[in-house]
């Protein structure tokens, strides 16, 4: 995002040549600060427009903080390498430099797996800029004394630079001060950093105004969004920190972004799609004793109901057409765009844009063009379309069939996983005492024979609670009556019943020696589905995981990392069981299966698998689509398109997955026919393998040694 210099003389920016870039505002001529491995992002100015301090990313990836003086253009560290520095920011005042660093490890601890995390690392810390400037948290002779009135102490005994004599100040007195001018000793900065005393916790987005700070919380909630959660803790907390008095207090909750103006004196907030304008000291009401609302709230809310924006779409579509055509020539993953005529592909397409005549239409045009490079993750949709408002149907989580006396017949009832909320049939809650075999009657008392297909009455009644009126004959005589909540959707329900069945499959096959583990994306719920079913199955001595219909995502890595851990002893308690170091390491043979709907990072575990030695990959060629791509870069309408951006290559020098996929070592085809039968030929000999496997080699953990006779053991 482009930053305009205070004085209005200067504009920085980044690029996607990940170069910091200074431009002056009259001429357009541009400088280059600063070149980093990855893009810089976090920039500011000195209140005096001479320095730009920035972060960046070092080799490590630890982000360090510079700043750079336009009076000699070169450029100095303020951190070094060792810790991960963030979001730095100038002292209104000209004193200090202001950031956000990751410097407190207070590691998590998972005892089951033995692992760990690092969370809540942040904390705001300072530097005086000159040798002479004390932290504003040196001990006072007085501790019962104020701080100097006039706000941060500069040097020792005087007044700020930016202070007028002989007046005194309260903290956000407005009277016009003396233009602050900005002075650096780069010599030792790194010796003058001091810590700002707040409890470590997850912090970015660090401003400063006069002698306060404002920064963001935001919680670590993990990738499953829990059903019962509270939807009103969603967001992030704002805090308020005063320097002078030492108080961190809350300023605004349930947030998802703040801008201060450059005054210093008023504060935009986001929260959800309402944006809020208030003075610098206007908090939350309540915000000092927890409460959550703001009593004057609604006279602060900035009104978007009387806006009126007028748009010429088509100058609009050619200009995100344009847009869309500029981001793969810049940002597609080679830069010789697969040896296509990335210029002749634009003339080609760009007169069709006349021709159009919706938004859908453009996300069309745009997608076609996309298509000519010939490579995977290349996404378009969004936008300012037209859609007319949509009303979802309530699902019963049964198989159904309309019996010939025009009632419905109930064939099966899912019931899934009864423990967690969405995942079974309504029908099959305890206590509703419905079988299959009954029929549904009524829906909300009208019967099912007055309409073509009974989903007719549960439009709408997602979520909702209804009546059914159940009979086991197909008559109204003798039906009794039930309360249900019908399912928002039975994707889940049905997709776990198949995991679920294919789990009791292997259990049975296998006479308990085989674990399964089906993963259906590499994301928050197949990260779930692999820490909740790996656990109770590490001790098996073979295990399958299965990756079929894997939509892709980014954790394959942590899997394999995990799977990957190798049983180096084992141990016991003068009572007790005996146990494994580590302690759930797996120790047996493994298999993969995978087919041509593994996708993307389902692909990097296939492939990770076999170069990992982990075990056999047993099915069909994987999808071929890994070249990866990341969030960002809307268009003016809030539309978008992926680029095609993050590829990969293996220790060998050659290229991997993308246009190929990864071949199986062990190929046994999807056979369709097998499919409608209700069998699995790739699990059955992913299991026949395994079997055979620990018939030739098999798994055997040592017993106890004898007990040692003498002290020498």
């Amino acid at each position: 995002m482009p930053v305009w210099s205070p004085d209005g003389e200067k504009i920085a920016f980044s690029n996607e040549e990940l170069e910091l870039v200074i431009m002056d505002a009259k001429s357009g001529r541009k400088k280059v600060v600063d070149t980093a491995i990855w893009e810089i992002v976090e920039y500011r100015w000195s209140p005096d427009s001479r320095f730009l301090t920035y972060s960046r990313t070092e080799e490590n990836y630890n982000s360090t903080i510079w700043v750079w003086d336009d009076k000699n253009g070169k450029k100095y560290p303020v951190t070094n390498d060792f810790f991960n520095s963030h979001s730095p920011v100038f002292d209104p005042e000209g004193k200090y430099l202001f950031f956000l660093s990751d410097r407190f490890a207070n590691p998590k601890l998972d005892w089951q797996e033995e692992i760990y995390i690092l969370d809540g690392r942040t904390r705001p810390y300072g530097v005086c800029l000159m040798r002479d400037t004390e932290s504003p948290f040196l001990p006072k002779a007085d501790p019962n004394s104020d701080d100097d009135e006039e706000g941060f102490k500069g040097k020792k005994g005087k007044k700020g630079k930016g202070d007028k004599k002989g007046k005194k100040k309260d903290d956000d007195d407005d009277d016009e001060k003396e233009k602050v001018v900005v002075e650096i000793q780069f010599d030792g900065l790194e010796q003058r950093i001091f810590e700002i005393p707040v409890v470590a916790a997850n912090y970015r987005a660090l401003s400063a105004v006069k002698n306060n700070l404002f920064f963001m919380k935001y919680l670590n909630n993990g990738m499953v969004r829990d059903p019962h959660a509270d939807k009103k803790q969603r967001g992030s907390t704002l805090y308020k920190y005063n320097i002078k008095r030492d108080k961190l207090k809350v300023f605004s909750k349930g947030i998802r972004g703040y801008e201060i103006s450059a005054d210093g004196k008023k504060i935009a907030i986001r929260k959800r799609d309402q944006f809020t304008v208030k003075g610098i000291d206007e908090a939350d009401a309540g915000w000092d004793k927890g409460d959550k609302g703001d009593d004057d709230q609604e006279n602060k809310n900035v009104d978007f109901s009387q806006w009126d924006m007028r748009v010429d779409v088509r100058v609009e579509w050619k200009q995100i057409f344009a847009e869309a055509w500029r981001l793969q020539r810049d940002f597609f993953w080679d830069p010789n765009l697969h040896l296509v005529d990335w210029k002749a592909v634009r003339e080609n397409y760009r007169p069709l844009v006349d021709r159009i005549s919706t938004r859908d239409e453009l996300n069309d045009l745009i997608g076609e063009m996309l298509a000519e490079l010939n490579c995977s993750h290349s996404y378009v949709g969004g936008g300012d379309q037209r859609r007319p408002e949509s009303f979802s149907t309530g699902v019963l989580g049964i198989d159904a069939s309309m019996h010939r006396s025009g009632y419905v017949k109930i064939d099966r009832i899912y019931e899934g996983r009864e423990w967690q909320k969405g995942l079974s049939s309504p029908l099959a809650a305890p206590g509703v005492k419905v079988e299959a075999g009954e029929y549904i009657i009524e829906i909300n008392g009208q019967s099912v024979k007055e309409v073509p297909n009974y989903n007719e009455l549960l439009l709408n009644k997602a979520g909702k609670i209804i009546t059914l009126s159940i009979n086991d004959k197909p008559s109204s005589d003798g039906s009794r009556e039930i309360v249900v909540k019908p399912l928002r959707s039975e994707y889940l329900l049905r997709h776990y019943t198949w995991v679920d069945n294919r789990r009791a499959y292997v259990e049975e096959k296998s006479d308990g020696k085989i674990g399964y583990i089906h993963l259906s994306n590499m994301m928050g719920r197949g990260l779930s589905e692999f820490t909740s079913s790996y656990l109770p199955q590490h001790q098996k001595p073979a295990l399958i995981m299965d990756v079929r219909h894997n939509g892709g995502g980014f954790v394959a890595e942590m899997i394999l990392s995990h799977l990957n851990r190798k049983m180096f002893s084992m141990g016991k308690a003068r009572h007790g069981y005996t146990y494994r170091r580590p302690n759930t390491a797996f120790y047996g043979h493994m298999a993969a299966v995978c087919n041509g709907e593994t996708g993307s990072d389902g692909e990097t575990f296939t492939e990770g698998f076999k170069r990992l030695g982990l075990g056999k990959v047993i099915g069909t060629r994987t999808w071929g689509g890994w070249v990866g791509i990341r969030g960002g870069k809307p268009f003016v309408d809030r539309g978008g398109t992926t680029q095609p951006e993050f590829t990969g290559w293996g220790l060998d020098g050659n290229w991997l997955i993308e246009g190929r996929g990864t071949d199986p070592d062990i190929e046994v085809l999807d056979d369709p026919a097998a499919f409608l039968r209700g069998e699995d030929p790739q699990l059955d000999a992913t299991i026949q393998y395994l079997l055979e496997k620990l018939e030739k080699e098999p798994v055997v953990l040592p017993e106890i040694p004898a007990y040692p006779v003498d002290r020498g053991h």
